[in-house]
């Protein structure tokens, strides 16, 4: 005879209830998570757009000191190229407001105010905008290699200091122009200046003059390549970057970074002779005074030797301030 219980169905329902109450707290630990999840990336994504922005303001002062003196190479209707050099936001040789060129004489410009007189290059009021991305190969660049000419330890050439490969090596070949990889002196100089996939829409930078020796310098990483607003890519004729779609960029510029610095550039430079040595302390009887290390690169494994005696030489200037500005500027 089977027997059978009145209280089963009570039984049954308590344990539905339960398997309905722990997947009920199984589900919000899932979505708590993801939640939390969402806001570690997000975080860290403004982390990156924040060091990335940082960057920018390294590169923008970069650029204001060579730009001062390297000079600008033009090319005329004829197609002969003219290299002019600068002589600083101020001219190291008058004191009158530049970069000027080495063909504009002192005699030109002995009647102008110095505070007025427009540069040729880059006056008052100029905005330059700069997109960044990585280059597949920059112009001139070179091998991370030590010892292009390491002394041979054994062998006809052992211990003979030869110099038998350009110091340092060029990244395209061993020697400068001798063909290998079907490659020459041209591609060192030019490199590859193709963006490289997912390097673009990262970072920029801007800098406004607004005085002889004075910069608004605006930092970005995001996707709206420098442009301050939709009106600014309409006059610039670049809505095709963005799709026409002015929604679009909006997005893009809510997303971003921005930061602005004002800057001055000044025409100190470091002496030639000047050496970062460290000679606070003894190393093996001999202070640092004897020693000589890589000027690109660091063979030491000890942390205490970390370091490098470059000849730090500067023609380009420095920067004598930097000032953060922590409301947007009227103008940038």
């Amino acid at each position: 005879m089977k027997r059978t219980s009145r209280h089963r169905p009570v039984r049954a329902g308590t344990v539905l209830i339960m398997v309905a109450g722990i997947s009920a707290l199984i589900a919000s630990l899932a979505l708590a998570f993801l939640v939390r999840m969402r806001s570690d990336i997000e975080e860290s994504d403004h982390v990156v757009r924040m060091t990335q922005a940082h960057v920018m303001l390294a590169a923008a002062c970069n650029y204001i000191q060579e730009a001062s003196r390297l000079g600008w190479q033009q090319r005329q209707a004829d197609g002969t190229i003219i290299r002019d050099e600068g002589f600083g936001w101020i001219d190291v040789r008058d004191g009158f407001m530049g970069p000027k060129a080495h063909r504009y004489t002192n005699a030109e410009i002995a009647t102008r105010d110095p505070l007025t007189y427009p540069s040729p290059h880059f006056p008052i009021g100029t905005i330059a905008r700069f997109p960044m991305y990585v280059m597949e190969r920059p112009p001139f660049a070179i091998k991370q290699t030590v010892a292009a000419n390491p002394i041979a330890t054994s062998g006809a050439t052992s211990g003979l200091p030869l110099a038998t490969s350009c110091d340092p090596l060029p990244l395209v070949a061993d020697l400068w122009d001798d063909g290998q990889q079907g490659l020459s002196g041209k591609d060192y100089v030019h490199g590859d200046q193709r963006p490289r996939p997912g390097s673009g829409n990262a970072s920029w930078f801007r800098v406004h003059r607004d005085g002889p020796a004075t910069f608004l310098v605006s930092c970005g990483c995001g996707g709206t390549e420098g442009f301050r607003s939709w009106s600014d890519v309409i006059a610039a004729g670049k809505a095709e970057l963005f799709g026409g779609d002015p929604a679009f960029f909006q997005i893009l510029q809510q997303q971003e970074v921005r930061l602005w610095y004002r800057v001055e550039w000044s025409a100190a430079v470091a002496s030639n002779d000047y050496q970062n040595i460290q000679n606070d302390f003894m190393n093996n009887g001999g202070i640092d005074y004897y020693l000589w290390r890589a000027k690109n690169a660091n063979q030491e494994s000890s942390a205490k030797y970390k370091r490098s005696q470059p000849n730090s030489v500067n023609l380009v200037g420095t920067i004598r301030w930097v000032q953060r500005l922590l409301i947007e500027p009227s103008v940038w």
